[in-house]
């Protein structure tokens, strides 16, 4: 995929002018790695969250059962 996006990038000025086509879809291509990113991200967040959640939970029982 890669190679025929660098390929189409070669060309795209002879065949559709500046940018055109190839340019859409090498910005659809970024947008979508940009969303995978972020959601990525998002996730790792919310478990990191969750873990904290966690640990404090365990620290405030174990802190009732002991005293």
């Amino acid at each position: 995929m890669d190679l025929a996006l660098s390929t189409a990038r070669d060309f795209a000025p002879l065949l559709l002018g500046s940018g055109g086509l190839v340019g859409i879809l090498v910005t659809v291509d970024t947008a979508r790695r940009a969303e995978r990113t972020v959601r990525r991200s998002l996730k790792f967040l919310v478990t990191l969250l969750l873990s904290v959640a966690a640990v404090a939970a365990a620290v405030v029982l174990g802190a009732a059962l002991f005293l």
